[in-house]
């Protein structure tokens, strides 16, 4: 059910307005009649969001035209906010799923954006890690969708100058950028689902709300 609510999806329960969250990392950070934010479970960095449709979508491609547009305004507000608290460049990046319960999205079948600051060169990284993805300049995460052949998932990368690129292939690494990053920084385990890193997820939240005049009266201190 592509552009309504799925009943099992997590991520479409938890973007209902009407939402309440019970833990602070769920708490949503910017929010709009179709979009929302929050902080990533599994943070490799403090300032790790993701950005949402409110909308089901299985990957960004599928949104529609105004609906991409309005998504990269609300993701460009949101980039500004993260990049002047952290004082870094923030990276944009989507493993892109075409078919459910791919490796690439890591089981998460709800399109989402990662925004991550950190001061690297993630392209780079990129391809020299894996040689065999081609990557090509795009206009758009519609484009990068465009480019896959069946059974293939994409790749979407927009660089702090705004620069985007996408690569597509059938074997794509689960969690990719995420390994990347953890690799780079030599962080450890780079998948949420096996370490959820709570404490630099929530410290994102608080230091977020408060940066635009919004602590959070549930909860007192950081890392809890």
């Amino acid at each position: 059910m592509e552009g309504g609510r799925v009943q099992s999806c997590h991520f479409c329960e938890q973007s209902e307005p009407a939402y309440n969250p019970s833990r602070l990392v769920d708490t949503p950070l910017t929010q709009t009649d179709s979009f929302v934010s929050w902080a990533s479970l599994g943070a490799l960095v403090e300032g790790w969001v993701l950005a949402l449709p409110r909308r089901h979508h299985l990957n960004l491609g599928e949104l529609g035209s105004d609906e991409v547009r309005n998504f990269e305004e609300f993701c460009a507000d949101l980039s500004r906010s993260v990049s002047s608290v952290y004082k870094s460049p923030v990276y944009e990046f989507e493993h892109g799923a075409t078919f459910r319960g791919s490796a690439v999205g890591c089981s998460i079948d709800h399109a989402h954006l990662h925004l991550v600051p950190v001061s690297l060169d993630l392209r780079r990284l990129a391809v020299e890690r894996a040689p065999s993805l081609l990557w090509e300049s795009v206009d758009s995460v519609a484009e990068a969708r465009m480019k896959c052949a069946p059974g293939e998932s994409y790749l979407y990368l927009r660089e702090p100058g705004g620069q985007r690129y996408a690569a597509h292939g059938k074997n794509i690494p689960s969690q990719f950028f995420r390994q990347l990053i953890a690799q780079e920084l030599d962080l450890g385990e780079p998948f949420w689902r096996r370490d959820s890193r709570l404490t630099t997820s929530n410290n994102t939240v608080l230091r977020l709300l408060e940066a635009t005049g919004r602590a959070h009266s549930g909860f007192v201190s950081l890392g809890t």
